[in-house]
């Protein structure tokens, strides 16, 4: 009887113990279950090269914009200006920055620039500087017109530099200005600009992106009425193929967009999607002027956005639900990347090879970070903090925060409503790496969150 008696002992303790563990698991499973799962970071971000200002050719000609106060009462206007966009190889491995304060007859007034340059003026010609990751200089390409705003490099090196008020020009990996394909280009912006009756005065055809298969992407405005002499303009995408054909894609700017340019396809909202389960969030954004307590207002903060992929010429190619609120994982961030910080006709969007997105959330807090000039103390340089940019997977749902509390620079010297919004700052390449510029009181600097 003894042993019937110790099995059922032995029996009786294991089941105990078996209950007491499912317990401790159950337990931390409702621990967990509650709890907000941390962020989750890339590696942590790495300064790859500074480039000084100076009037050396292998540095930055910047100077920070501010105003003197004159003799006897009133104000004077110091003009400036400095690097208005940048961007990286596909490979990761040229960084081009532009330099624009080259249009300059001297630094206190500057050119009317409606004209081209003539290389015959050196102390004149705007140019783009190029470097490799260690910072040393490659080569300086001389540009045609002086008021760079977004320029964009192809995957076999050719620089595409749209100038903000002449077009878009074509530079060759070696530097040298690519007369043929600048001019097949604008060509192709005129003709579409007939067909279609684009706005070519108030409202130009601007650079967007190019592709791996050579097309290049404009933002345009088409006349859709006219009442007087106002004339009703509508968003689309002008597309210009390699062969000098068109062709116009509806356009919205009310949701950021961008082009994939290793697939060749658009990423715009999906309108046609109803837009159930979106508008549920609430969000608390405070304005620039901490010392104002009402300066803040509350938004509905889209939980997902219905999104599409659509081809060149017009062919949807597949939808997606991007999961946009990642308070969970980011708290005190929003997808704020619209209004006076970017101009639609820019890049809001990116992706690497992979197809996975990149898109910059906005803090909750943001300030403007007044950078002095170390030998002028009239002059600074306006920046704003609280950028992140954050990384998702192609089908729209968060990976990893790839940069955070960003300051970059929400405009540029010389003629600071004309050129030069966040959005030229930063870029990724095709393995995912993602670069940004940062400003000093002497010099760039490049950084890199590494995959």
């Amino acid at each position: 009887m003894r042993k019937p008696m110790q099995m059922r002992e032995t029996i009786g303790n294991l089941l105990q113990m078996t209950l007491l563990v499912l317990i401790g698991m159950l337990a931390v499973i409702a621990v967990s279950f509650g709890r907000k799962p941390a962020p989750q970071t890339g590696s942590q971000p790495v300064s790859l090269f500074k480039v000084p200002y100076g009037e050396e050719p292998t540095q930055l000609r910047t100077r920070f914009a501010g105003i003197r106060p004159m003799t006897g009462g009133g104000e004077e206007p110091l003009f400036g200006g400095g690097p208005t966009t940048f961007c990286v190889s596909w490979d990761g491995q040229l960084f081009y920055i532009a330099d624009p304060l080259r249009c300059y007859k001297n630094l206190e007034s500057p050119l009317e620039e409606e004209k081209e340059v003539s290389p015959n003026e050196e102390e004149l010609v705007p140019w783009v500087q190029v470097y490799n990751r260690q910072g040393q200089w490659v080569r300086t390409i001389k540009l045609k017109y002086g008021f760079p705003s977004r320029m964009r490099v192809d995957e076999r090196g050719w620089l595409y530099v749209d100038d903000a008020k002449r077009g878009v020009a074509v530079y060759r990996p070696d530097g040298s200005y690519d007369q043929q394909r600048t001019e097949a280009i604008v060509e192709a912006v005129k003709r579409a600009e007939a067909e279609h009756d684009l706005d070519s005065e108030d409202a130009k055809a601007e650079f967007f992106e190019v592709d791996r298969e050579g097309r290049v992407y404009f933002l345009a405005h088409k006349t859709i009425a006219r009442e007087g002499g106002t004339a009703y303009l509508k968003e689309y995408l002008l597309v210009v193929h390699p062969d000098g054909r068109h062709n116009l894609l509806d356009y919205s700017t009310y949701r950021p967009c961008g082009i994939d340019r290793y697939r060749c396809e658009v990423i715009v909202g999906d309108y046609d999607t109803p837009a159930e389960g979106r508008m549920d969030v609430e969000f608390v954004i405070h304005n620039f002027n901490p010392e104002l307590e009402d300066d803040r207002d509350t938004i509905a903060v889209f939980k997902k956005e219905p999104y599409k992929r659509v081809r060149p010429d017009g062919e949807v190619v597949r939808k997606f639900d991007w999961y946009l609120d990642i308070s969970d994982r980011v708290p005190n961030v929003w997808d704020g990347f619209v209004g006076m910080m970017n101009l639609e006709s820019h890049m809001a969007i990116a992706t690497d090879e992979a197809g996975h997105l990149y898109r910059v959330y906005t803090a909750q807090h943001r300030r403007w970070i007044r950078l002095e000039d170390p030998s002028d103390p009239n002059r600074s340089m306006q920046l704003v903090d609280g950028f992140w940019i954050i990384e998702f997977s192609p089908e729209g749902h968060f990976l990893r925060v790839r940069a955070s509390n960003l300051r970059l620079r929400g405009s540029y010297g010389h003629q600071e409503d004309l050129v030069g919004r966040i959005t030229n700052l930063w870029d990724v390449d095709k393995r995912g790496n993602v670069y940004w510029m940062e400003f000093h009181p002497r010099y760039v600097e490049i950084k890199m969150a590494p995959r």
